[in-house]
């Protein structure tokens, strides 16, 4: 007589099933993890990628944060050399002008200089009443003009 030998197979049960079937198999019996198991570990995972993107993020404003940095320190260098240059230049600019004035016999010496400098000064008072100008727009004038309507008793004018 040969011996018979019996396998039992157990079947995964849906998870309708599972919840409603008390007598099947769990799912640990099976070898597969269980539903609490799983959401351990996609909460470990999700937890994981975001201390990562966090780092990550941390690490990309420290970096960005030295190059802008050192960007500020060169646009600063940077403007101090224009700051002298633009001023050397245009006195230059001015020389050089009164010069040939004075060599081509247009103009005496002190008559140049003396011409230079009311163009220069002129020039700016002209750039004053311009930024003088612009400058009113730096203080909201149609945002106070509203807020002064909501708030009569705290009517300012705008262009004082």
């Amino acid at each position: 007589m040969q011996s018979e030998k019996v396998v039992k197979v157990h079947r995964v049960p849906d998870a309708d099933e599972d919840r409603f079937n008390g007598d099947r198999p769990s799912r640990e019996s099976t070898g597969e993890p269980s539903a609490e198991a799983r959401a351990v570990d996609e909460l470990r995972s999700l937890i994981d990628t975001t201390s990562n993107m966090a780092r990550d993020f941390l690490e990309l404003l420290a970096l960005e944060g030295r190059l802008a940095g050192r960007s500020l320190a060169l646009i600063v260098g940077g403007g101090l050399v224009l700051a002298l240059l633009v001023p050397a230049t245009w006195t230059l600019l001015n020389f050089a002008l009164g010069l040939w004035l004075t060599s081509a016999g247009i103009l005496s010496a002190p008559l140049a200089l003396l011409l230079f400098a009311i163009a220069n000064v002129m020039l700016g008072i002209l750039l004053w009443l311009w930024i003088r100008r612009l400058s009113k727009n730096l203080v909201f004038p149609e945002l106070l003009t509203a807020i002064s309507d909501i708030l009569p008793g705290q009517r300012k004018d705008a262009n004082d």
